[in-house]
């Protein structure tokens, strides 16, 4: 079983005798191994007692040279797992490869106890001592504002890409779910890690990079190398919500960890197969050997030279085939554990906002009844559009919300709108965190510190407010009376009725209750 792979391009003109620098210095501290340097000049195999072992390979000519090392030991825990490490080094035309492998070999299928991934302390050793080529992911903490949306949008398109990238937000309150830092140097050789400052405004960034490329509240959004297929190419998606990494907290784990495990379940055959170990190195210098021999062979061997090129040309065509299908086939399966990892990530999040609005309503709520449990369900188990969203949201927060007829309407018109779910979270943020802070006397000052800068809008222009068409279509009528409903919340700015959302209301101090009275595509100004 793979547990780590890593893949380093390396810059420095003496690369692999930093990185044999950096094998023997992990051996020292880390194993206590002292007495078999200089490593690669001792025979290919050398035993250490009570099963474990070293095997080093080594090949080059006039254009290149690669070794291989592999440390091997039994599981000191459980019988019949074997563990190894091993190094990978290829030096060719000026550049460098550098590939890391963590893995096991178990002695029968009995052997099921728990891996839990991790990366071998060879990688810092190694890394500490060499220079990453930029084109290496991970290493190097990248930061994500609005000035560098458009940059980040172009790295996360790019056809080529063939690692994953990991968006991390911070929370609502500060700070972030995961160390940044760590994730970054866990996954050098695997994963670019991009953090969004604190005090970024993430619903600016959200409006311009679309909701599939953006992380807030906390959360972290990895998005995967994009797939091709006949129907067209995207980039998968996985988001993990602030709630989700919490609670791997709560029981004791570290989210980076997991991240690493998760995101190695992409990577690590992808890697593998390019990865040197001392049987490839051995190889390669056995062809160099038989091409060599088949040179110097006279004509009258021609015909087996030319059966050796053939067999050697059908084995190579063979390899590249299988290693396509199994690309195709990891595509695929992508594809697949993101949607259901999307899908999960949409319960919970409804299940949390259904917790806490649960917790918010006033003690004289008769509970739920059988319609408001239909529409809760279908929005957990298949989401809903807007028209579904302010119904669940109207039944989530009786006593704190009124719901006018305009409002469902305007709801039901703006079917074709993309993203709910975001409408959603506004929507509960207004009947929540805000409510409460109307009720507290705080007002519009604290809006910002639930909504953010530009989701929020306390008042119209004064170029609406003083056009009286624009005027009348923000008022309302409630309680018998023209009732002018200038905050809105809102998303997009787009003329576009599936990319824009606005949603009017007004603050009725002696019900205290919210009014709602229009929530769908923007209003008109003429």
């Amino acid at each position: 079983m793979i547990v780590y792979a890593s893949r380093l391009e390396l810059t420095d003109s003496d690369a692999q005798r930093r990185v044999a620098d950096g094998i023997e210095s992990w051996l020292k501290t880390s194993k206590r191994l002292s007495d078999i340097f200089p490593l690669f000049e001792q025979p290919p195999r050398i035993g250490l007692g009570h099963g474990a072992y070293i095997e080093t390979a080594r090949y080059g000519d006039a254009g290149s040279e690669s070794f291989a090392f592999r440390f091997a030991h039994p599981d000191r825990m459980t019988r019949g797992r074997e563990w190894l490490t091993e190094v990978g080094f290829q030096q060719r035309q000026g550049s460098s490869i550098c590939s890391v492998l963590l893995h096991t070999r178990e002695a029968s299928a009995q052997v099921q106890s728990d891996i839990e991934t991790t990366r071998p302390r060879v990688v810092p050793e190694i890394v500490s001592r060499c220079r990453l080529a930029s084109q290496t992911p991970g290493g190097r903490l990248q930061h994500l504002t609005e000035s560098d949306s458009e940059a980040f949008e172009w790295m996360v398109g790019d056809p080529d890409r063939k690692h994953a990238i990991v968006q991390v937000s911070p929370r609502e309150a500060g700070g972030y779910c995961v160390d940044p830092k760590r994730l970054s140097d866990l996954l050098v050789g695997i994963a670019d890690v991009v953090v969004i400052p604190e005090g970024t405004d993430t619903f600016a960034l959200a409006d311009v990079l679309g909701p599939r490329y953006s992380a807030y509240h906390g959360a972290i959004n990895v998005l995967w190398p994009m797939v091709h297929k006949a129907s067209g190419s995207f980039v998968p998606s996985t988001r993990l919500l602030a709630t989700e990494l919490e609670a791997l907290h709560a029981h004791g784990k570290r989210p980076e960890s997991d991240l690493l495990a998760m995101i190695g379940h992409r990577s690590n055959a992808a890697i593998a197969r390019s990865h040197l170990s001392p049987e490839r190195v051995q190889t390669i210098s056995l062809r160099s050997e038989l091409e060599q021999a088949a040179r110097a062979k006279t004509t009258e061997d021609s015909e087996l030279e030319a059966l050796y090129k053939q067999v050697d040309k059908e084995q190579t065509n063979k390899i590249d085939q299988l290693s396509a299908d199994l690309a195709e086939e990891e595509a695929r399966r992508s594809e697949a554990e993101s949607k259901v990892r999307e899908l999960a990530s949409d319960v919970i999040a409804l299940k949390a906002q259904l917790a806490r609005a649960s917790s918010a309503t006033p003690s004289t709520d008769a509970g739920l009844n059988d319609a408001d449990r239909v529409i809760l369900v279908r929005a957990i188990s298949e989401g809903l559009d807007l028209a579904g969203c302010l119904q669940a949201i109207e039944r989530l927060y009786k006593g704190r919300v009124v719901v006018l007829d305009s409002a469902h309407n305007s709801a039901r018109k703006a079917s074709g709108f993309k993203n709910p779910r975001k409408a959603f979270g506004l929507l509960s943020t207004l009947c929540s965190e805000y409510y409460d802070a109307l009720v507290a006397g705080r007002g519009d000052n604290a809006a910002k510190d639930f909504f953010g800068k530009n989701a929020f809008s306390a008042n119209e222009s004064e170029t609406v407010e003083n056009n009286k068409n624009a005027s009348k279509l923000r008022t309302f009528q409630y309680k018998g009376k023209d009732t002018p409903m200038m905050p809105h919340l809102k998303i997009g700015v787009k003329d576009s009725a599936a990319e824009t959302f606005r949603c009017h209301f007004v603050w009725d101090a002696e019900a205290k209750a919210i009014v709602i009275g229009h929530c769908g595509k923007h209003l008109d100004f003429k």
